[in-house]
């Protein structure tokens, strides 16, 4: 593919995305609040309240739609739909039924698996996917680029009919294996966002990434993603913007909510949760790869985040 060059700096071509912002979506991991496969008859419906959570949809079957405040999206077999900030949302296939709550749901019978639940008949159309916490979304210079609706359509990267059909088989409770939701969700997820940042429409370099306001913090937020496991301080992270201790910590923090060590804080957590779901490492192993001494370090850090101790980690 052909580059162009200026100033120094390569600019992506159209439908490729950004290098830099490429290497921050090859490192994004989300821990799923839960992972869900819901078969939806033909007068059923469910309607979702939460902005505290975000939901990304897998459609496996056609017919679908999502009321949302901007109107209703169409979902047809392949179809992905992200809502990376939440919100108020009706999914349904008949536009008359009354819509139940998730709460409804829970009381009808959920199903529970290593954290995917299920609910509904075989004969029934079927959507599956997980919930995340949009605040841990929002803290990702990315995300926080997103629209409130990203759906990508089938046959347009990151939903193609492999795709669906392994998410329908490890969303199954009784046929699949639902230990591998997360990291699957995740990996479409991850291919969702290459797809939407290399349309020339939505295209950034990370300096757009933080906020598109302060384009300077950039090299500090790349290198925490790059090398979590260094023993940063703040004076350093200032160092790499060419700027002072004080002018960098509140700049920072404006931008993202968050002091510097905590942003690098949260990125770790997130990293090492990746890590453990999707490579064969002990929890000593995953703490020297995002800067803890030892395992039990770490441990104690990552319930301190999450209110749980890490788990999926092989053994020794």
């Amino acid at each position: 593919m052909s580059k162009t060059f200026k100033r120094g700096r390569h600019h992506a071509a159209p439908h490729e995305t950004a290098p830099d912002t490429e290497r921050l979506i090859a490192r994004l991991w989300f821990e799923p609040v839960l992972s869900f496969q819901y078969r939806c008859a033909a007068n059923d419906a469910v309607e979702v309240r939460s902005r505290s959570h975000a939901p990304l949809y897998v459609f496996c079957d056609d017919g679908w739609r999502v009321r949302m405040a901007d109107g209703v999206h169409l979902a047809n077999r392949g179809d992905i739909l992200f809502l990376p900030r939440g919100g108020v949302h009706l999914v349904f296939r008949d536009e008359q039924v009354v819509p139940r709550g998730i709460e409804d749901l829970v009381r009808a019978g959920f199903r529970n698996r290593h954290g995917v639940y299920a609910v509904g008949s075989e004969h029934d159309a079927l959507v599956a996917g997980s919930f995340f916490e949009t605040s841990a979304l929002m803290e990702h210079p990315l995300m926080a680029l997103l629209p409130e609706v990203v759906h990508c359509k089938a046959g347009e990267g990151a939903g193609d009919a492999r795709v669906v059909d392994w998410v329908r088989w490890i969303s199954d409770l009784d046929a699949g294996n639902a230990m591998a939701m997360g990291p699957s969700i995740n990996g479409i997820l991850r291919m969702l966002l290459s797809r939407h940042f290399a349309d020339p429409a939505h295209a950034v370099g990370l300096e757009a990434a933080p906020g598109r306001r302060d384009r300077q913090l950039s090299t500090a937020v790349l290198a925490m993603h790059e090398h979590p496991a260094r023993n940063w301080t703040v004076d350093a992270l200032a160092a790499l913007c060419h700027l002072s201790r004080s002018a960098f910590a509140s700049r920072f923090s404006q931008q993202f909510g968050l002091p510097p060590l905590r942003y690098l804080f949260h990125t770790r957590m997130r990293i090492a949760a990746r890590l453990l779901k999707e490579q064969r490492l002990t929890l000593d192993q995953v703490a020297q790869q995002v800067g803890y001494s030892n395992g039990l370090a770490l441990s104690r850090s990552f319930k301190r985040a999450t209110g749980m101790r890490p788990r999926g980690q092989a053994q020794p």
